[in-house]
């Protein structure tokens, strides 16, 4: 994700700004050559990553400012549609846009309580705003259908004589058994805004297809599209430390990860990098990981290629 920053423009100050039509910059948003971003009232939100079973929460926090989200939610916005984004999940831009920050669980009934699998409290600074996924925060209730079998489950109990049995279905029947994310996740194309650094960007790739020069960007598109972003991030650090070993290399990826200015992740791709795993996002917003086993053979197959190349 290109890093976001205001001023924040409405979309007719962005196309004024730019000197477009609605039509054409609708054009531009569509064909991913700007990105907007939602304003959000102070609203609370939940801090979690996605892994492949389910969800790690960090903590929870007030906000109130500007978030990015997925490219479909933006489509629909675009489209004059109101959206409710219910789990769906989206990233927070404005460090001093947190007004408050828990990190303690916040839900009554113990994990695992789907989607959330596991909880690691995170303290306010320790991590970039950007390495956490957010959705507003969910309301913990009652699933009717599980209160319903409670219930019947109970009463057969206690017609059958087995007050133990009832009791426990009883107890089980007044904790609150699901997350319910519609509340407070209503966003409406009045909160579309373009960031002044996307109308930066895109000018000043209009001033380089002017001038006959291959921008940035386009040399990126064009020579890497199909590169394995967490492969080339490996590969800088291999080129400027030909000689580190597996452990030195990870120790390298993880600093930067928490690096506020990282030195080798220049695409701004890592999320969280633990003793075990590296996850991380694409270019195109797909969130995959690397295991420490499967890092060190790719590891070894990088140094071969710069080997061979520095030949």
């Amino acid at each position: 994700m290109n890093k976001m920053n205001g001023p924040w423009y409405l979309l007719n100050e962005a196309q004024a700004k730019l000197s477009l039509s609605r039509s054409e910059l609708n054009y531009l948003i569509i064909e991913k050559q700007i990105q907007p971003v939602v304003y959000t009232l102070p609203c609370w939100f939940l801090l979690f990553r996605h892994h492949q079973t389910g969800w790690t929460g960090f903590a929870s926090c007030q906000y109130r400012g500007h978030l990015a989200l997925p490219y479909h939610c933006i489509i629909h916005l675009l489209d004059g549609a109101n959206l409710i984004l219910g789990a769906e999940s989206g990233t927070l831009l404005e460090n001093n846009g947190v007004l408050a920050w828990q990190s303690q669980y916040p839900f009554k009934k113990p994990l695992p309580h789907a989607p959330l699998t596991e909880w690691m409290p995170a303290e306010r600074n320790v991590f970039e705003l950007s390495k956490f996924a957010v959705t507003p925060y969910p309301r913990e209730g009652y699933d009717l259908l599980n209160v319903i079998g409670h219930g019947a489950t109970a009463y057969k109990a206690t017609e059958a004589g087995n007050p133990t049995l009832a009791a426990a279905h009883v107890e089980q029947l007044m904790e609150p058994t699901k997350l319910f994310f519609n509340d407070s996740s209503l966003f409406s194309p009045e909160n579309l805004r373009i960031p002044a650094s996307e109308i930066n960007r895109y000018q000043r790739q209009q001033e380089a297809l002017l001038s006959g020069e291959k921008t940035p960007v386009e040399s990126l598109e064009s020579s890497k599209q199909r590169e394995n972003q967490l492969h080339a991030l490996i590969e800088r650090i291999i080129s400027k430390h030909p000689d580190f070993s597996a452990k030195k290399v990870w120790k390298v990826i993880t600093e930067d990860c928490l690096r506020d200015e990282p030195l080798y992740d220049h695409e701004d791709i890592l999320i969280i990098v633990d003793a075990n795993c590296i996850e991380w996002k694409s270019r195109h917003g797909k969130e995959q990981s690397l295991t420490y086993l499967s890092f060190v053979s790719v590891l070894s197959r990088i140094k071969k290629q710069v080997r061979k190349t520095e030949k």
